[in-house]
């Protein structure tokens, strides 16, 4: 990483975070039905899941990778190009699952990084 990829990267995992946190917002008081039903929404969703992958992506072009081990990199860039070539094929209920099950989990860790990276950084 150059000297300037810490910031770089710090800035991708608060874009991380935030987008996920507009998508708790916008999944507020709706089930999985609703969801289905609100096209708005979905819209929304997407857009945010789009920016998400497009942070996860440049994350992966700085080499930072190492500071969520596990987290299934390629999948979530992937799910930019399926937001993007293939949105007439997205199965609610899978996205669905993803934002319930997955998305909170992620944003914990992206949490966590940036606590580790900030921390690090005012220790030098």
């Amino acid at each position: 990483m150059t000297a300037s990829s810490p910031s770089k990267v710090e800035r991708y995992l608060s874009h991380i975070v935030e987008n996920a946190e507009r998508i708790a917002a916008y999944l507020h008081g709706l089930d999985e039905a609703a969801y289905g039903s609100d096209l708005k929404t979905q819209d929304a969703v997407e857009r945010c899941l789009q920016r998400i992958a497009e942070a996860a992506n440049r994350i992966s072009k700085l080499g930072a990778q190492h500071l969520i081990p596990g987290l299934p990199w390629r999948d979530l860039q992937s799910l930019g190009n399926r937001l993007r070539h293939e949105y007439d094929g997205l199965d609610t209920g899978i996205l669905w699952e993803t934002l319930r099950n997955e998305l909170p989990l992620l944003k914990e860790q992206c949490i966590e990084t940036l606590a580790k990276l900030q921390s690090s950084r005012q220790a030098e």
